[in-house]
């Protein structure tokens, strides 16, 4: 019956609030949603007008920076393999040559080197002694061949390449000191000066210098020359220097050559991604689409292509005589940069230029001559009114929405209270009825016996009226726990606490339970000392309370029947401590054991009877006189419960 009330309740409540809440969502999603298109075209005009607009600067920046950049060549004021720009954002010009960029770094120096190291007789000279030095290891003659090589050179790359391989030579036949004189020619040398992989000549003779921890400041200095002074450097000779400046830093004898190269080492740490994008770069040239031969700079067919990981935006130019083409790299994020200033923008359409990543269309494309670029408004931009109006909307549906659920909530909540008070007082009346049926029926039997014409004898009499006695103990028990519960829940729980012996109340507890003890077999082991302090508590409330400890222990001891009482102080605290090694009890019924009418629900404990009180008043008890109630148990080991008392103050 009480079910069905509830589900009415539950159904009419429901039918009240969802009704009107699904008319009005219905009615605002429909208000929003045309007030949404309404903007958007409202929006979708003006955002349109303001792309053109920053096409148009956009374009005219970059055009600009290639322009001064194709003059300051013109002039002569710069070089393109310099790596020197008028304008920071730049981050490479290289030439094209029938469609292919030639980086600023090669210049057809590697094929000129290649033909100078090839030449008769220089190259006959160094192949005999590179025969004699690998093939026979024949130093001696690798010496003389290599230095008639130095001798027959006409180039300095020539000498160079020669007396490195001859100061390789000397060093292994153990001609140290002659083998560093010719490692410090080269070293001399300019650096210019070239192999066919483009590394400059002095490098390599500084790294046998370096291993050997000579010449260290010369070797930093002349790395510094080159850092500032030869521009561009091929992606070998960064990793080189690189590699050169670590060991200074690392095995530097001289602390400020230490500090020097650390200084030296970030511009060439920045120079390597970027030479390697340069790299990338000449290899997808052709695919980029861009025209060949170049337009001239502002010229209508100019176009600008984002490229790379590191966002640079790709042009090409063509000088004033018709003849160079070159490619210009720049810095998409540097040159994107002044568009942030919210002046650049009309007023109330501030957004952002930036490069389209794959799968992303959020903003509008910036035309043919920007591909890849795009113009993301913020969402809210020019419909600060509409955004307004439908932030109300939704916040009003959310309302009510959550009004809603609340409600289902809290009706669900409270048919689950009733649910669970009235199945827990079910388990209650049935609990007090088994209880109270079970020693009523004792009773009853003994005392018919005993009413009898031929009574039994009286040794069998005494045990006769000791259960009668028992029993009428154990309906006192149960009508006290009942008694005292209702008296809690009225708060009329009224405690008197005196000094009291604990031992003496333990003892009394134990011989109110001595009968039923000895009948249910169990061994009660009692430890309690006399030197334990008085304690300030109401002697009949902790001596119901360690009878319902001692009637739990019995009840739930399963097949053990060993029980121990112990008394002890600790910390300005007396216990009271009782252990069973029966079923214990799991982790997360723990915390539920003084909840009135709980009993841990598992299938042993529904064969013993209980009513779900007792340890609710132990807990009240010990709550009441400033102390607590502790259980520690373990499933199939046993439990501990212990009353915390405080002492006497002083004592």
């Amino acid at each position: 019956m009480a079910s069905q009330h509830h589900r009415r309740e539950v159904i009419l409540f429901l039918i009240a609030l969802i009704l009107p809440s699904a008319v009005l969502v219905g009615l605002g999603l429909r208000m929003i949603a045309q007030e949404r298109v309404a903007a958007e075209a409202r929006v979708a005009d003006e955002w349109g007008t303001t792309v053109r607009q920053i096409r148009l600067d956009l374009l005219n920046r970059l055009e600009n920076i290639k322009r001064g950049e194709i003059e300051a060549l013109t002039s002569g004021s710069g070089q393109v393999h310099a790596h020197r720009y008028v304008n920071p954002a730049v981050q490479l010009i290289a030439t094209l040559e029938d469609g292919r960029v030639v980086l600023p770094w090669e210049r057809n120096r590697a094929e000129v080197v290649r033909r100078r190291l090839s030449a008769a007789p220089f190259a006959d000279w160094i192949w005999q002694g590179e025969r004699a030095e690998f093939r026979r290891r024949d130093l001696r003659t690798a010496i003389e061949c290599y230095g008639r090589a130095v001798e027959l050179a006409q180039h300095p790359a020539q000498s160079a390449f020669a007396r490195l391989s001859l100061a390789r030579v000397l060093a292994g036949a153990g001609r140290v000191e002659q083998s560093w004189a010719q490692y410090r020619q080269v070293h001399a040398i300019s650096p210019d000066i070239t192999d066919e992989h483009c590394v400059p000549m002095p490098l390599y003779a500084a790294a046998r210098l370096l291993d050997a921890r000579l010449d260290q400041r010369q070797v930093q200095e002349r790395l510094g020359t080159i850092i500032a002074d030869h521009g561009w450097m091929a992606p070998a000779t960064l990793r080189m220097v690189q590699v050169l400046l670590d060991t200074l830093i690392v095995a530097g004898l001289d602390s400020s050559v230490r500090s020097a190269a650390s200084e030296l080492r970030g511009p060439v740490a920045d120079a390597i991604p970027v030479t390697d994008m340069a790299l990338v770069l000449q290899h997808d040239f052709p695919s980029l689409g861009l025209r060949y031969p170049a337009p001239s700079p502002g010229s209508a067919e100019a176009r600008w292509v984002p490229y790379g990981e590191r966002s640079w935006l790709i042009s090409t130019a063509s000088f004033p005589d018709g003849v160079t083409d070159v490619l210009i790299a720049l810095e998409a994020r540097a040159v994107l940069a002044p568009l942030r200033d919210p002046n650049v923008w009309p007023a109330g359409h501030v957004g952002e230029v930036r490069v389209r990543s794959d799968g992303d269309g959020e903003g509008q494309l910036l035309g043919a001559a920007l591909p890849g670029l795009e113009v993301v408004f913020p969402r809210a931009s020019g419909t600060d009114v509409a955004a307004l109006q439908r932030t109300l909307y939704g916040l009003a549906l959310l309302l009510v929405v959550s009004i809603t659920f609340f409600g289902a909530f809290l009706v669900w909540r409270d048919v689950r209270r009733e649910l669970r008070l009235a199945d827990l007082r079910s388990q209650f009346v049935s609990s007090v009825s088994h209880e109270l049926k079970t020693p009523l029926t004792s009773i009853r039997m003994f005392a018919e016996i005993l009413q009898t014409k031929d009574p039994p004898d009286p040794r069998m009499q005494a045990d006769y009226l000791g259960t009668i006695v028992g029993e009428s103990e154990r309906l006192t028990r149960l009508l006290n726990n009942v008694l005292d519960v209702s008296k809690i829940e009225q708060d009329r729980m009224i405690y008197r606490p005196r000094p009291t012996s604990l031992a003496e109340i333990a003892h009394r507890a134990v011989q109110a339970l001595e009968y039923g003890l000895e009948q249910e077999g169990f061994t009660l082991n009692v430890d309690c000392p006399d030197e334990i302090p008085l304690v300030p508590v109401d002697p009949d409330a902790l001596e119901q309370a360690i009878l319902n400890l001692l009637t739990n222990a019995m009840k739930y001891s399963g097949e053990s029947r060993e029980i121990d009482l112990r008394l002890r102080s600790e910390n300005g605290y007396a216990v009271v401590e009782l252990t069973d090694r029966g079923m214990g009890i799991a982790r997360q019924d723990l915390e539920r054991l003084t909840e009135k009418f709980y009993r841990v629900p598992t299938s042993e404990n529904r064969h013993v009877p209980g009513t779900g009180l007792g340890l609710t008043l132990v807990d009240h008890m010990a709550k009441s006189h400033g102390g607590q109630l502790r259980v520690q148990s373990v499933v199939g080991e046993g439990s501990t419960f212990a009353i915390w008392l405080p002492l006497e103050s002083g004592e």
